[in-house]
């Protein structure tokens, strides 16, 4: 059964691992990888996507295995600017996943900010399992990163229960610490590991610069707070979240290396970042390490046949009828916009239709040679107005399949199955069915037209200019 540790930075990675590996900061008796892969330097820039990622370490404990990936190595084909966007992270996430079969635990890892002034946590850890996300760029603001989520600003918690975070909390904190590197800048006077069900780490998506914190950091704390009351932040930063969406179903949790205060980035990492965040990450290496022990020792979670889910535990009633309302919402948003999609697009092609035979028709009438323009303009329009509402009804058709297949896994996985949705989006997923998909076609059937619009409209104006009629 997999366990996924996800780290967001590969120097992030390369420091966990660090500490995962060395048998003075890890707990007695921890496997080592049966699968190791090197960090790939990192002065050159992989020419092509890594399309078929592969983890950096597998650590076969007893009951589980422990998968070490990194976000980074899904992105080092882009520049250092888009490997930091919150869009890029988001498009290849699903790789990790689609990896194996579902996890059992989803473990987010990185380096982070304190989420509040006047507290100094720099050199410890916290570690919780609900996250909350904030737009820092609304409305597609940075070109880097435009990320748009259903989920901004909503508490999402984790569907952890408390009888599986219970070997996550009573792990040996006191040995973990003393393993521990110190920050070289502002280090807490009590360095401590923070250890919460519902602890939320709050995400400030779509930033993509270090310089963008101080200004974007304090909007999602203050929307954190107008949205919830119930629960305690412990960590700021902008990956975590990203994770728990993707997680869906999966228990999970995050582990963050505080390396900053609220607000002080540049004077807590700025000055000396590979010390600091050396030293965070590497504590975050040695807490997660000695939580899968604590873990993998309490057999909570265990080995299964594949196609089984992680607990092989079959819905309770209560689930089973929050499922059935999720696909039955999803079920209705789904068939909503895939109705209206397609009626949208009979009404472009009639409405083109009627467009054309107007053109034709305005061509034969000397009278009224700024007619043709006039109906090539609003032909161009009209693609584009109509290629917009069929983006928003593709997009509302997506989080339908999202929650659609997310909700299929949830019921058909302790059976061993897979739900008609998780199976359409798999063959879909396959050459040559990739490109029979209604977007292609859509898209340019309102290309086309929209390109033979825009050549009327160019010999149009040019008739219309040298006032000469074609059938004079």
């Amino acid at each position: 059964m997999r366990v996924l540790v996800i780290i967001n930075k590969w120097w992030e990675c390369d420091s966990a691992m660090a500490a995962m590996l060395n048998d003075n900061a890890r707990p007695p008796g921890s496997p080592w990888p049966n699968h190791l892969k090197p960090a790939r330097p990192r002065s050159e820039l992989a020419k092509v996507p890594n399309l078929n990622p592969v983890p950096r370490a597998v650590f076969p404990y007893k009951t589980f295995d422990a998968e070490v990936w990194c976000v980074s190595d899904l992105l080092d084909s882009l520049s250092s600017t888009q490997q930091s966007s919150s869009e890029k992270k988001a498009e290849r996430l699903k790789r990790i996943f689609e990896f194996g079969e579902e996890p059992g635990l989803v473990i987010a890892v990185g380096t982070a900010s304190a989420p509040a002034p006047g507290v100094n946590w720099n050199g410890g850890i916290t570690v919780g399992t609900s996250v909350f996300l904030h737009d820092g760029f609304p409305g597609g603001s940075n070109p880097e990163s435009k990320l748009h989520l259903p989920e901004f600003d909503q508490l999402i918690p984790s569907t952890i229960s408390p009888a599986l975070f219970e070997p996550i909390k009573s792990m040996d904190v006191n040995s973990a610490l003393t393993r521990f590197l110190p920050v070289p800048l502002n280090p807490s006077p009590k360095v401590g590991i923070s250890i919460g069900l519902g602890d939320v780490a709050l995400g400030t998506i779509n930033v993509t610069s270090s310089s963008d914190y101080a200004a974007k950091d304090p909007l999602t704390v203050q929307s954190f707070q107008k949205v919830v009351t119930t629960a305690s932040p412990v960590s700021l930063e902008t990956t975590h979240a990203l994770i728990r969406i993707h997680s869906g179903y999966c228990p999970f949790l995050f582990v963050s290396g505080m390396v900053n205060r609220f607000q002080e980035f540049g004077n807590d990492v700025a000055p000396r970042p590979h010390s600091q965040n050396t030293a965070g990450a590497h504590n975050a290496g040695v807490v997660v390490s000695w939580m899968l022990s604590s873990l993998d020792n309490s057999g909570k979670l265990h080995r299964v046949s594949p196609g089984l889910s992680a607990t092989n535990d079959l819905l309770s009633a209560n689930d089973l009828e929050t499922v059935k309302a999720r696909m039955t919402y999803a079920w209705s948003v789904w068939e909503f916009h895939g109705r209206q999609r397609l009626s949208m697009f009979n009404y472009f092609l009639v409405i083109t239709g009627v467009l054309i035979s107007g053109y034709l028709a305005a061509l034969k009438e000397e009278a009224l040679p700024g007619l043709p323009p006039a109906l090539c303009l609003l032909g161009l329009i009209l693609c584009w107005v109509f290629a917009m509402i069929d983006w928003r009804n593709r997009e509302m058709l997506y989080f339908a399949d999202n929650l659609l297949q997310e909700s299929e896994k949830r019921l058909y996985a302790p059976n061993g199955h897979a739900g008609p949705m998780v199976t359409r989006v798999a063959e879909e997923s396959r050459w040559p069915f990739r490109y029979s998909k209604m977007k292609y076609w859509i898209r340019l059937a309102y290309s086309v037209i929209a390109l033979g619009f825009l050549a009327a409209l160019i010999d149009a104006i040019w008739l219309f200019v040298r006032h000469r009629h074609p059938f004079s």
